[in-house]
């Protein structure tokens, strides 16, 4: 008999268990990573071999730079000037997640994932001469979660990019960048094209969205119109984007932390509106450097004064650029990096 063929329904329906499937899969790993330490098979091997390295040398301090899968690594080396990078606390993510879910099943996982999570990171911390948050935020974040950890501010650190000598901003052009298969970007999106920009619309018809990164959906990609929405896809360089753009737009709801495309846009004197969680690391100057929304309606108005008001976007773009000068620049922040490293090895010698 002949082989019947796989109809289109049948297989939509294996794709998206496949994708369930996946999304199971990842979960799982990730929850063994945050909640007990549990690497994959590659992390494990790239830590065992760092670590007998590190057994075969002498240095003075350490430096881990510290997602949370790396914990595995931290509590099996045996130097006692090991510090860390907390580039964001990851708890704190999760308990964000666990408070805006909605079903009574989802809220006990994402629960039990947060109070895990937070154990586990809290404990691994410990293991730390020192750890370093990048920002004061998550710095007194950790000591209330446990007052006996020593913890310091890193800022990140960036070139300082030499800027032309005079941009031409596109008038109405709104910029968001991001990787879109990751769900918090993708609800950024949506947020944008479904809420805030039909606000806009209203007053500038012509304004366009420009939305910059790779793995969008197949269903947001289709609201690319080529007129007031455009997809870009991945792009290698970002600097075209940032200096053509006259609003930049970081709609953050969960996680926190260092938001890289935020620091770029400050470095490119690019006048951003984000949330306050956006804002939560990179702590720019609301209303100086930064304008901060965390509605609808509130993110659309800000968007059309800095499409209005040219005098507060050059107020704007001059402070958001000195913002990043006084604390984001490398060079400064290797400096003070270097300072605090001396100040560990004079306190061990003062034990000793």
């Amino acid at each position: 008999m002949p082989r019947k063929e796989t109809s289109a329904e049948r297989l939509t329906v294996q794709a998206s268990k496949q994708g369930a499937w996946q999304k199971i899969k990842l979960w799982t790993r990730g929850f063994l990573n945050d909640a007990f330490s549990i690497p994959t098979p590659d992390v494990k091997a790239f830590s065992d071999a760092v670590l007998q390295h590190v057994r075969q040398e002498q240095y003075d301090i350490i430096q881990v730079e510290f997602p949370q899968w790396l914990s595995y690594f931290v509590r099996r080396i045996d130097s006692a000037n090991v510090v860390g990078a907390a580039h964001d606390v990851v708890f704190k993510a999760f308990e964000r997640m666990y408070s805006q879910k909605k079903t009574t099943a989802h809220r006990l996982l994402a629960n039990l994932r947060y109070r895990l999570t937070k154990r586990n990171e809290l404990n691994t911390y410990k293991h730390l001469r020192c750890v370093y948050t990048l920002s004061d935020f998550d710095k007194q974040l950790l000591l209330n979660a446990e007052p006996t950890l020593n913890v310091q501010t890193r800022q990140a650190g960036f070139p300082l990019l030499t800027l032309p000598s005079s941009i031409k901003r596109e008038p109405k052009m709104i910029l968001f960048v991001g990787y879109l298969a990751r769900g918090e970007n993708q609800d950024g999106v949506w947020f944008l094209i479904n809420e805030v920009m039909p606000i806009v619309w209203q007053k500038h018809p012509d304004a366009s969205m420009h939305i910059v990164g790779g793995g969008a959906p197949k269903n947001m990609l289709e609201h690319h119109n080529g007129q007031t929405i455009f997809f870009h896809g991945y792009q290698e360089n970002l600097q075209i984007f940032y200096q053509r753009a006259r609003v930049m737009t970081v709609p953050i709801f969960v996680g926190g932390g260092i938001i890289t495309k935020l620091i770029e846009s400050l470095m490119h004197a690019l006048p951003s509106v984000s949330t306050t969680i956006g804002n939560e690391g990179v702590q720019a100057k609301p209303n100086e450097a930064i304008l901060i929304a965390d509605t609808a309606t509130d993110f659309a108005k800000h968007i059309i004064t800095l499409i209005d008001d040219e005098q507060m976007h050059k107020r704007m773009s001059k402070a958001a650029r000195e913002h990043f000068e006084n604390n984001f620049h490398i060079e400064r922040v290797v400096q003070r990096l270097e300072q605090s490293y001396q100040q560990l090895l004079n306190e061990e010698k003062a034990c000793n």
